[in-house]
């Protein structure tokens, strides 16, 4: 007999589903962390690596 609630191995859950951040969150706090800003003539240049 099937499980009611599927599990794909190798999936571990790191924190409960209501304290996971949602995705816009975590795309937000990825690209913060990997951006550089240089001023360049007054105008402020991103560079994203």
């Amino acid at each position: 007999m099937l499980p009611t609630t599927p599990q794909r191995v190798g999936i571990v859950r790191r924190c409960a589903d209501e304290d996971a951040p949602t995705m816009e969150a975590r795309r937000k706090g990825r690209t913060r962390g990997a951006v550089e800003e240089e001023v360049i003539n007054g105008v402020i240049v991103k560079h994203y690596n």
